[in-house]
């Protein structure tokens, strides 16, 4: 279906009536013509059998008598009384003896028919004596004729000329010409056909106009209203129909339960959007309590802590002879905890930050993203002697620093719980079937029935002592890949290492 058909249902169904009616309107003149024609048919076999009865009757006497003079006179003036017929009359051989028209007689009857079947006719009249039922139609240039044959049989009134010695003596032809009446049923056709023209327009006319009120029009206002409906929404007012169009919603079909349906939503999207709006509202004051909250933690926290971790080292610089060890032990259990508590607020302030930096998305190369992270991780990996394997990474769109930060929680998460194993090695690459970055160690691994444990805040499945770090890495990890709407997962088992995968839009989809 054409796209300019396609893209509008009101010309979809003006086309589909167009089609019927047309199609209706083309049957009809056709049957129309078929019956008319026949109707004709009929009627000039009917005047033909009625003339050739006429004429038979009024040459049958001078026939049996052999006045030959009187037939040809009676033909004579036939055809000036009546121009549109030509009789012809010949023997069982086809020779015309007698013909309205004197310059046919000797010629052959068959040849003075134009249309095959009515030769053919002609020929079984002669052999059998059996009149063909119905006419025939020739044309000739402009003019049209029916035919119609009879044969004259050998009856007493016959045999004083022609013996018995045949059931057949002869057959008459009649052709009457009926091209004016041809032509009056052609105009009748052509008449028929424009009329059916006029009504199908006046029938699609009047069906765009009923469409174009009940249908199109209400469709028109329901895209429109739709269309405007995320602008009224953000703008404070009611989406609904009903408040610009008070009277489209008085309908009581399907197109009226259509506009109320879309009347309720558009109220419910209203109310639902004050709702988003004054919680917004709510949500905008936290967010600057929180900010502050940060800002306090960040300024106001980190005075103090500096105070207790410079004392506290001031203690054990210069007053280190005077403490025994349970001293000394407790100072550095201080500083131990002044240190664990800087890093905690260091973590806390990053994962505000990841919820609240506006991101800068664009494309960015994976690799060199990594390369970039590793950097950062060289001094490390060198004095643990990990096996370190980059594979070739496909470009993604992502904010450049937020996913870098993503990348080194999990480089620095697989360095870390792969330092006890004796041959540590981190694979970084592109895992086509999942469609996903991964960075996978070799290190301890975890049970996969705390999975959804690991990337809660400050949620650890090792103990401090055991493993540094506060727990917040894969949670800002976690954060920020949300934040590109991607999705982070890990597939582990313990003592068999870590997987964890991060799926991102990539450039090449």
């Amino acid at each position: 279906m054409p796209d300019f058909l396609r893209k509008n249902l009101r010309r979809q169904i003006i086309a589909i009536l167009a089609a019927i009616v047309g199609a209706l309107v083309f049957a009809g003149t056709l049957v129309s013509s078929h019956y008319q024609t026949k109707a004709m048919r009929e009627q000039f076999a009917v005047s033909g059998d009625n003339m050739a009865a006429t004429i038979y009757g009024s040459l049958e006497f001078a026939m049996s008598i052999g006045k030959g003079s009187a037939v040809r006179d009676n033909l004579a003036r036939l055809r000036r009384q009546v121009q549109n017929v030509e009789v012809l009359i010949c023997d069982a051989k086809s020779r015309i003896f007698f013909a309205t028209d004197a310059v046919r007689v000797g010629d052959n009857a068959a040849s003075a028919i134009e249309n095959e079947p009515a030769r053919s006719a002609l020929r079984q009249a002669l052999a059998g004596g059996i009149a063909p039922s119905g006419a025939f139609e020739e044309s000739l240039a402009d003019t049209r004729r029916i035919v119609k044959i009879y044969p004259i049989l050998n009856e007493d009134s016959c045999r004083q000329c022609h013996s018995a010695s045949g059931k057949v003596i002869g057959a008459m032809v009649v052709k009457m010409d009926v091209t004016r009446e041809m032509e009056s049923i052609t105009l009748q056709e052509r008449w028929n056909f424009f009329w059916g023209i006029i009504g199908m327009v006046m029938i699609v006319g009047i069906t765009y106009l009923v469409m174009d009120s009940l249908i199109t029009k209400p469709l028109r206002l329901l895209t429109a209203g739709m269309k405007e409906l995320p602008e009224r929404i953000a703008a404070g007012e009611n989406p609904a129909l009903s408040a610009t169009h008070p009277d489209m919603p008085g309908r009581i079909d399907e197109m009226g339960d259509l506009l109320r349906t879309f009347n309720m939503m558009g109220n419910a999207l209203h109310e639902k959007n004050e709702e988003i709006r004054k919680a917004n509202l709510n949500l905008a004051v936290a967010n600057k309590e929180l900010e502050a909250f940060a800002y306090s933690v960040s300024h106001d926290l980190r005075a103090p802590l500096r105070n207790i971790d410079g004392f506290s080292k001031i203690i054990l610089e210069e007053y280190e002879s005077r403490l025994d060890d349970s001293g000394r032990h407790y100072l550095a259990r201080i500083r131990y905890g002044t240190h664990r508590m800087s890093v905690l607020i260091d973590d806390m302030l990053k994962f505000s930050r990841v919820s609240r930096t506006e991101l800068d998305v664009r494309q960015v190369s994976c690799n060199e993203l990594v390369n970039d992270v590793l950097r950062d991780f060289v001094e490390e990996i060198k004095a643990r002697n990990v096996s370190l394997s980059v594979r070739e990474l496909p470009d993604v769109i992502c904010d450049y620093s937020m996913m870098r930060l993503v990348l080194s929680n999990l480089v620095a998460n697989a360095i870390k719980y792969s330092r006890k194993t004796e041959n540590p090695k981190i694979v970084i690459g592109y895992d086509e079937e999942r469609g996903a970055v991964f960075v996978k160690d070799n290190g301890i691994g975890f049970d996969m029935r705390y999975h959804d444990k690991i990337f809660q805040v400050f949620q650890r499945l090792h103990l401090p002592e055991e493993y540094d770090g506060t727990g917040i890495g894969l949670a800002i990890a976690k954060k920020a890949v949300d934040r590109h709407h991607g999705s982070i997962w890990a597939e582990a088992a313990p003592g068999e290492g870590a997987s964890f995968f991060v799926s991102l839009p990539f450039a090449d989809k």
